[in-house]
Order: C-alpha cells, then structure tokens, then sequence
C-alpha cells in the first residue's frame, strides 16, 4: 500500500508540475501577444486612428499568430509567397525583398528542388496535373491513359503536340517542340525522362584514381540506370570527379563541353592526373556555337556538359542537339536571369544533388564567413579593399570591368588575370600568387585548395549565378574562408538580387554599412528610377560633334568605363553581342550611346572586330528588323526612350 501511495503522489506532484508549466507558457503567450499587439499598435502610428478597429487587430494578431505569411496568385498555378524576415523559410524562387518581408515564387517546378511542407503544398494546390508521362524521341507517352485520358493530355498541351495520336496513349511532338514540351512537363512538376540503361557493352572496368564518396557512389549507379542526369551539387563536392569517373568507365569517344578556356585546361589537367585515359579517346571543347557543325558529324557515347546553365543561351542552344548515348549535365548554380530555369533541368535529364540540405547538415560544405560592405562610392569601396588586403591570406579579387582590374593590379601590385592572359599562364599565376585579382574568366571552376579570402570589386550586376559561384571558390579550400561583397548604396539598390541565391540556400549574410551610409536605404531606393528626357542627350550629341577625330580610341571617366557591361570570351562581333550591349544598365543609365562608345566597349572587352565593319549599319539593319523597338538612331547616336516619348523624338 505504502508503494502504490508513494506512486500516487508522485503522479499528483508531476500533474501539479506539469500545470505550472502550462500556465506559465500561457502567461508567455499572453505576454508575448500582448508585446505585438503594442507592437503593431505603435506601427498603427503612421495611420489615421479613425482606421484602426481594435477588434479586428485582436484577431488579426490571433491568425497572424497561426498563419504568418501570405500567398498570392501570381498566374496560372504560381503564388508570390510572402513571409516576414524573423522566419528563417526558404521555399521556392527568392524574387526580392519588401521591408520586412521576403517574397518567394512558388510553383510545382520548385517542389521539385526543394520539398514544401505539406500544410503549404495543400494550401497553394500544387498537385500535378498528370502523373506518368513520358517523352521520348519525338512522341509523348501516357503510362497511365486510364487516368490521364489522352484527349485531355493533348489538349492541355496542345501547343507542342500534333493533331492525330499516334495510338490510344501516344502522341507525336511537333518537330523542334521536345524540349520545349519537356519545359512545360516540368514546370508543372513532372519529370518527364525516360530511362536509358547504360548497357553493358558500353561498360569497361576502369575507374579515375579517386575513390567516389558514398554520394556520389549513389548518384553514379543512378547515372548508370538513368543514362542522363543533372549532376546539381555544391562548388567542391565532386561533380567534376563524376564526369571523369564516367569517362573511365564507358568505351567510346567522350566530349567535355566547358564555357572558358581556364576550365578547358583545368579539366585537361583532372584527365592527365586522375585517369589513364589516351588523348584519342575524349575532346575537351569550349561552347561556340562555330564548333556546332564539326562536333555533331561525330557519333559520341558520352557528352559532359559543364556548367550547363549556360546551356539553354540563344548562342549554345544548338550544342544540346549533339549525337551522344549518354549525357552527364553539371552545375553548382542552375539559375538563369533570364526565365529559362526549367530549360536547365529539360536538357539536362534527371536532376541529382539538387537539394543543398544534405551537404549542409552533414557539415560536407565549409560555410564561409560571408559580409556585405556598402560604401558610399568607388573610393571609399576602394578604401575598403585596402584594408581586407592587409590581412595575410590567399586572396582572389574578382572584378569585371577590365578598366579597373588594370588599375587594381596598379596599385596593388598583382597579376591581372583576363581574357587576354595565355590560358596556360592563369592557373599557374592564380596558384603562385598570394593575391590576385581575375575577371570574369575565373568565375567558375577554379579550385584552389588554400584559398582563404574572395573578394568581389566589381561584378555582372544581378546575377546570382555569379554570387554563388564565386563564393563556391571557397569550398574547394580547406579553410573556413571569408567571402566579402564591396558595393556602393546604388550599387547594392539596384543590383541587391544577385545575393538572394545566397539567402535561398541558408547562408547567413553581414551587411556593414560603410561611414556616411544612412541604416534606411529606401530614401535612395524610392529616388532611383528617373526619365531620360531628349534635351539630357544634347550635350552628348555636342560633344561628339567636336570630336576631332572619331576613328581615334575615346577616351572616359573612370566611373563611366567602370561601367561597361562586361561581355563573353568570345571573339566575333555578332547581332546578339550588338543587343546585349544596347540593352546594358550602362547604355540605358547614359541613355544612348554612339557608336564609337560601342567600338570602345567592344575594345574595353577584348572584342575583335574587321576595321571596315560598320556597326552603325548592323544596328540600322535591326533597327528596320524591328529588334531594336522604342529606340531611334541619329547621325552618330542611338537614343533609348521610353515607349511614349519614340514618336514624338522621331517627329
């Protein structure tokens, strides 16, 4: 009796515990409520109290409580997710920043990448609207047409489809329409590749000399049973060791396809270390699209794709059409400004790696120390690199603009790596050097494993392909590592997105504000956008007409040749290469340019271009070919105005 007493009140003394503790997280509710409902009321301040309804804030605070974000439709089967910044969620599409607020898009193409929460999933209906469809080789396969009826299939993707079916479940594509369609199937959160075995005549028992993780081991035998895969992982995790594995182990002739000369050599380098394979058994390429020709006469057992989010350009499209039995898609960074996102994953095949949680909560990815300095202008952010270059360290200083490179390497005294350096020498130059400052050309796939500090001068705008792939320098490394981001306030205004990659894949990020930087940016954000009037133009058109001399090379200011949008490697001037310059921040900032300016970009870059080319005419030509729409041409000066002001300059 004395035991089952004893027991007895030690139940009665955790019940009683137990209902302290429940009051007590009641009166921390209670509190907490009442702390955001004084919050909230002070925020109400700013408002005429006459519109306040005390009720209805009591219950809004109440929902605001259970449900702290807001969707809204966007377009068919896409939500703008709105979540307040104290939440650390990350789903979908980081599109920007609102106050206090951060704003995802969110469709079932990024269910794909990272899994929704199921509540969340419920709520926006991201259901696919079919399940089991295929494309292969022209036609549209339905696994399931006592499910997915083929008249409703055709119908909802007419557009890419032929009229006649084929038989009961199968449909033809329209010529030139598969990747397309694959796009749509994605975009509504189907993966629709079909397997392709590799197949064992294809196999030979030769490895490269490094030994797979279990990963990647994982991820390979899925290659092996797939025959296409996206290969999605991290900088420094191993995607270039899962090429060379690949071409270990597959007979045939093997085609690497890179996008820069210094990743040409770097993989030449992997080959002749890794692997014993002979030099007439691969080709390593760089993407053009003059190689299209050549390449595609040749039947290939394997293609690689490095960095294939360049992949889906106007200019590489055609390279995706080369005649291979297996294909290996690699990048760290599938984004793409430009919307064609689901083209990366449509020609890349089965996407693996994607989701960067794994690697982050196994600690396989060393996250650097990653700081935001906005300064007030190109001294003080000059000033400031001054300082970061006075701690010891490995340094790599990217800047875009050649101009200023030149000038960094000046003053710092250190190589400028560039278009122009031999590309046997940038390696070599990077890996001796305790400080070096590379343009563009070493964005991607350079590893250097005692890199310790990346610091970004100048850059390409918003892109945030670029953000991550330069902070991805640092993860081949074998330290910690810093990664510092040097942006003047206009700067970080206008060109800010290019660190929502960063923020969407769980980096935490420093903003220092630099001496005369006010905390509330959103003075300078609101001022931001102004007209470009005709009469802003004339003393340009002024100054060009006392040009002695227009064939000698313009000299400019350094704050307008820091400008200049910094273009490809490539080396022939095209009608794309004219539209990307006219369609520069740059050119729109200065609104208009001439075309000796153009000549001056074209060199500022690098540009080869035959002296009796007249790039007036190429421009005039498009101008008449309406590509170039709300833009007029003077003698010497292509003007950009808005829509509603273009007739009235032209009359």
């Amino acid at each position: 009796m004395n035991s089952i007493d004893e027991r007895m009140r030690s139940v009665e003394e955790s019940i009683a515990l137990s209902e302290r503790a429940i009051a007590q997280l009641q009166q921390d509710l209670r509190e907490k409520e009442e702390r955001l409902r004084q919050a909230f009321a002070e925020a109400m301040q700013y408002i005429e109290s006459s519109t306040i309804d005390l009720d209805e804030l009591d219950s809004f605070i109440s929902e605001w409580t259970k449900r702290p974000y807001a969707i809204i439709p966007r377009k068919e089967r896409e939500w703008l997710l709105i979540v307040p910044k104290c939440f650390k969620l990350h789903f979908g599409w980081f599109e920007r920043e609102e106050g206090a607020y951060n704003v995802f898009v969110v469709n079932p193409y990024f269910d794909l990448i990272q899994p929704i929460p199921p509540q969340l999933k419920e709520e926006l209906d991201l259901s696919r609207p079919f399940d089991g469809i295929l494309v292969d080789q022209g036609r549209l396969i339905i696994k399931r047409p006592d499910r997915d009826p083929i008249k409703k299939v055709q119908k909802h993707y007419q557009r890419y489809l032929a009229q006649k079916p084929i038989d009961d479940r199968t449909l033809r594509v329209k010529k030139g329409q598969e990747f397309n369609l694959i796009a749509a199937l994605i975009r509504d959160g189907i993966l629709p590749f079909v397997p392709r075995p590799v197949v064992h005549e294809d196999i030979q028992d030769r490895h490269c000399r490094f030994t797979l993780r279990d990963y990647q081991q994982r991820d390979f035998d899925r290659f092996l049973e797939l025959g296409a895969c996206g290969i999605f992982y991290p900088m420094g995790m191993g995607k270039t060791v899962m090429g060379l594995e690949a071409m270990c182990q597959l007979k045939g002739r093997k085609l690497v396809l890179v996008p820069s000369v210094m990743l040409r050599e770097q993989w030449l380098e992997n080959i002749r270390e890794n692997t014993d394979l002979k030099p007439d058994e691969y080709l390593v390429q760089v993407y053009h699209k003059n190689y299209v020709p050549k390449l595609m006469r040749e039947e290939w057992t394997l293609v690689i794709y490095d960095e294939c989010h360049r992949l889906p350009a106007n200019t590489f499209l055609q390279l995706s059409t080369l005649h291979t039995k297996y294909r290996l898609n690699l990048t760290a960074t599938p984004f793409r400004e430009d919307g064609r996102i689901d083209l990366v994953w449509a020609l890349s095949g089965m996407p693996l790696g994607v989701n960067w949680t794994y690697f982050l909560e196994r600690g396989l990815i060393i996250q650097p120390e990653i700081v935001v300095f906005i300064e007030s202008d190109i001294k003080a952010k000059t000033e400031r690199c001054d300082e970061l270059l006075a701690r010891e360290g490995k340094t790599i200083i990217f800047c875009d603009s050649l101009d200023l490179g030149r000038r960094l390497s000046k003053r710092y005294q250190i190589p400028f790596i560039h278009g122009s350096t031999p590309a046997k020498d940038r390696m070599v130059t990077i890996r001796k050097s305790e400080q070096v400052i590379v343009s563009r050309v070493g964005d991607m796939g350079i590893s250097v494993s005692d890199l310790e500090r990346v610091i970004e001068f100048d850059f390409l705008y918003g892109s945030r392909s670029q953000e991550m792939q330069r902070m991805g320098r640092l993860f081949h490394g074998a330290y910690k590592g810093e990664h510092n981001v040097l942006m003047t306030v206009e700067q970080y205004i206008k060109h800010r997105k290019r660190l929502y990659g960063v923020y969407e894949k769980g980096f935490k990020v420093n903003i220092v504000r630099g001496p005369g930087v006010p905390a509330d940016l959103s003075i300078h954000d609101r001022g931001r956008a102004r007209s470009v009037k005709v009469q802003d133009l004339r003393p340009f058109a002024r100054q060009a007409a006392r040009e002695k001399s227009p064939s000698r090379k313009v000299q400019f200011p350094a704050e307008d040749t820091s400008q200049f949008p910094p273009l490809d490697e490539r080396r022939d001037l095209d009608r794309e290469l004219i539209l990307e310059i006219l369609g520069s921040d740059y050119v729109v900032n200065q609104g208009g340019v001439e075309i000796k300016t153009i000549r001056a970009i074209l060199d500022h870059n690098h540009i080869k271009y035959r002296a009796w080319y007249t790039i007036r005419d190429l421009v005039k030509r498009m101008y008449d070919a309406y590509d170039i729409a709300g833009r007029t041409i003077g003698r010497s000066r292509i003007y950009f105005l808005p829509p509603s002001k273009t007739q009235e300059a032209e009359r």
